[in-house]
């Protein structure tokens, strides 16, 4: 007895098999959430105060949050996020330092105006090394 495939079946069949293997050998990488923000805020350490052009936040699966505030001179501060329960447009954010070394300690909120766009963003901390006040505001164009 011999089997036969209908003609119409045979391409299906291949199809299906080339995209199973393309799905193998092609894993799908996750990529971190990035929400960024052009618009005007201040950056206030200790007496000194900058002007904040742009704020990138970087949300990480792991919970972890990279934020990097434009001004005059760039900080990058690091952290984690959980997202409030209570207020779906709202993110907690807790800040355990900056990439160098020291950095700064404190908590803010990150709040989206949708599920990509920012809308504002404050920080308060102090910093860990000099023991500074810092406190970031943003607003979102």
């Amino acid at each position: 007895m011999r089997a036969t495939l209908n003609p119409i079946s045979t391409p299906f069949l291949i199809l299906l098999v080339w995209l199973a293997m393309v799905d193998v050998a092609i894993p799908q990488e996750r990529s971190p959430r990035q929400i960024v923000g052009d618009g005007k805020g201040t950056i206030h350490v200790g007496r000194e105060r900058f002007d904040l052009h742009s704020v990138i936040v970087k949300l990480l699966e792991d919970g972890k949050a990279e934020i990097i505030l434009v001004s005059d001179i760039t900080f990058f501060l690091k952290g984690t996020w959980a997202r409030n329960e209570k207020v779906p447009q709202e993110i907690d954010l807790n800040i355990t330092g900056s990439v160098t070394s020291g950095g700064v300690q404190g908590n803010g909120k990150l709040i989206l105006r949708g599920a990509e766009s920012m809308d504002r963003l404050t920080l308060e901390g102090s910093s860990s090394t000099s023991s500074r006040k810092v406190k970031v505001s943003f607003v979102a164009r």
